[in-house]
């Protein structure tokens, strides 16, 4: 484990995507393909879900094609280049939107999944699915966390540094 409040913004970055980004990936392309191959009974999380997951793989790559790279220069240069989104408050403001978007599609997969309550007449299927989201709801939790209350706030104050 990396110890974030000590790690430098790039090493921020490389965890989160060589971490979380490939968790979040491989979890949501596990959980498409389950949807797909079973016959759930829960037909409306299967839609909310598969356009998650293309928001949620949106997101990945605007942050590893834009914002990441631009933090990772505020942290090794000394007068990195003014990016073309002016100031990183800007693609912070749309990420944090992004999360708080990613937040509400995890309750809402709660509420179609009763909680995730499994019963006795909970099949095995139902079962193996709602343990696959709560994995991934953690992990986003954490990744979302980690970017919210230490990624974004450094790189804002090192950019007002420069």
């Amino acid at each position: 484990m990396i110890d974030l409040n000590n790690s430098s913004l790039s090493q921020i970055c490389k965890y989160l995507v060589e971490t979380h980004h490939v968790f979040t990936r491989s979890s949501i392309e596990e959980i498409m393909s389950y949807m797909e191959k079973q016959n759930l009974e829960i037909p409306s999380l299967k839609q909310v879900f598969f356009n998650f997951g293309q928001e949620m793989f949106q997101h990945l790559q605007k942050e590893e094609n834009i914002l990441f790279p631009y933090i990772q220069k505020l942290d090794t240069e000394k007068e990195p280049e003014v990016p073309f989104f002016g100031t990183i408050q800007n693609p912070i403001r749309m990420m944090s939107m992004e999360h708080n978007k990613a937040e509400e599609d995890l309750k809402e997969f709660r509420r179609l999944c009763a909680d995730f309550r499994v019963t006795a007449d909970t099949g095995s299927e139902i079962q193996y699915l709602y343990t696959k989201l709560q994995e991934l709801e953690k992990d986003l939790e954490v990744h979302m966390q980690i970017e919210n209350e230490i990624l974004f706030p450094r790189s804002i104050e090192r950019e007002n540094e420069l």
